[in-house]
């Protein structure tokens, strides 16, 4: 496989993601509109989200979370997902075309046409990722974060969500505001 551009992740988080931005910025001359389709792949912990948070805020895109789109279709009562509560709960993925289906269908939405994207956690298996390509839905991005095995193990090992914001946490270098929020904070079950 072809790397187009290898980005040191041993630099301040800021360098890491001007980098990634001045990257995705680039494009073969055209007078076509350019609206960013990004994906985000790396191991957990490697900082998809962080990095889709960030470049959705500042380029102003939408952040398509396939962690979220699962709870808010359960939030929903989706009845494809009625059989997979219980391994959601547990940590386990969905059935491919499901989970590929609830991409989709956000990806069709007017926000994410018109302003462009940016998916994390989206594909994780060569199913979804063939299922995806047959949609003829393309990134004009994909980045691949690489991170040290011992980085990735430490931040996933030290995070915690607050189950009632959903607030993500490290307890080292992002760890929760009050003793009153750190009493509740739970371990996620993929963590």
């Amino acid at each position: 496989s072809k790397i187009a551009r290898q980005i040191s992740v041993d630099q301040p988080m800021e360098d890491e993601f001007a980098q990634s931005w001045a990257y995705l910025c680039t494009r073969p001359c055209s007078n076509a509109p350019f609206v960013p389709r990004i994906i985000l792949l790396g191991q957990p912990g490697a900082g998809k989200s962080t990095q889709g948070d960030l470049l959705a805020a500042k380029y102003d895109i939408v952040h398509v979370s396939s962690g979220k789109l699962v709870k808010q279709a359960i939030a929903a009562d989706c009845k494809e997902l009625q059989d997979h509560k219980a391994a959601v709960a547990a940590g386990q993925m969905i059935p491919d075309r499901i989970m590929t289906s609830l991409v989709l269908h956000r990806l069709s939405q007017i926000d994410c046409a018109t302003k462009g994207w940016v998916i994390d956690g989206f594909p994780r298996t060569l199913q979804q990722a063939k299922l995806f390509a047959q949609m003829k839905v393309e990134p004009n991005r994909v980045l691949f974060i690489d991170v040290p095995e011992e980085t990735a193990l430490e931040r996933t090992t030290m995070r915690r969500i607050d189950p009632d914001s959903g607030k993500l946490y490290h307890l080292m270098f992002a760890p929760p505001p009050s003793a009153e929020v750190q009493a509740r904070l739970r371990q996620r079950p993929c963590d």
